[in-house]
């Protein structure tokens, strides 16, 4: 056992050739400063919005439900919603307690929030429930502006849901525009699949006041039997090819979440390289070991 004079020199050493280290070959102390002086390179959330005219932006005082057989997360349970409608429908986006929204137009602004800090910046602050379109209120037709902003960006939980927030409104405007859209691709001998109707189930309304049975996907992916997976509500599937499906919506995240169930059935596997690929998804194929 080595004792404790050795142990201490030993130590003493080793703080030498940390001080005799040239500047350039030591760890940067911005990694081991305090928030507050560290350099960050990310500017999601400060990066301005633009809502094009015939969008309009509710904010509802009650929070949002992502689904309402169960109760309300304890993360949105002091948020907002925020309602996004345009030309191809609606979309929902939180809007938590501590992310304030502020139209600037001109030398008039709005700010959107509750809060201590937000109280001293706001100018005529409408009701949480008023909505705010902006093709009706921009006489130019031109594009609003909308930035994004929180009560402290110093604490890190808070320059998260900046971030967040901002991405989730810039992806519901491009949705409500132009959409969204996702393509899976199935690799391998008899991977198929088409679109059909539900064959027992009512009619509903589909969009636009048409109204038809909902869609399922039959799949045949190497099973015995086939794949039937139902098309939520919200989301456009077609099948140009057999081998192909091309999912569209208003909502990315609901698209992004189907698309995962249905990879689900056939992961993409490396020694083939079959299964269902998702939009520009590549797999490394591997070599088989051989005895």
């Amino acid at each position: 056992m080595a004792s404790p004079v050795a142990s201490t020199s030993t130590g003493r050493g080793l703080w030498s050739a940390a001080l005799s280290t040239p500047a350039q070959l030591r760890t940067p102390r911005a990694l081991f400063a305090p928030a507050a002086a560290q350099v960050r390179h990310s500017h999601v959330g400060s990066a301005p919005l633009y809502v094009p005219p015939g969008t309009s932006l509710t904010i509802l005082p009650t929070p949002p439900r992502p689904n309402p057989t169960r109760p309300v997360p304890d993360a949105l349970k002091k948020a907002q919603t925020i309602v996004v409608e345009g030309p191809l429908g609606k979309c929902i986006v939180p809007l938590h307690e501590c992310v304030r929204l502020r139209w600037e137009s001109g030398a008039q602004e709005q700010t959107k929030g509750k809060g201590k800090a937000a109280s001293a910046a706001q100018t005529e602050q409408p009701s949480a429930a008023s909505p705010v379109k902006s093709g009706k209120e921009n006489a130019s037709g031109e594009p609003q502006k909308l930035t994004v902003s929180v009560l402290d960006p110093q604490q890190k939980t808070q320059r998260s849901k900046w971030g967040l927030t901002r991405a989730l409104l810039n992806n519901a405007l491009e949705g409500v525009q132009e959409g969204h859209s996702l393509i899976l691709r199935f690799v391998g001998v008899g991977y198929r699949g088409a679109v059909e109707d539900e064959p027992f189930a009512a009619e509903v309304d589909l969009g636009d006041g048409n109204m038809g049975k909902p869609k399922r996907l039959n799949l045949r992916l190497g099973y015995s039997h086939p794949v039937v997976i139902p098309i939520p509500q919200g989301i456009t599937a077609t099948m140009p090819q057999p081998t192909r499906i091309v999912l569209k919506g208003t909502d990315k995240e609901k698209i992004g979440l189907f698309a995962s169930q249905i990879r689900a059935w056939r992961k993409p596997e490396p020694y083939k390289g079959k299964g269902i690929f998702v939009g520009e998804e590549t797999i490394k194929l591997r070599t088989a070991k051989k005895k």
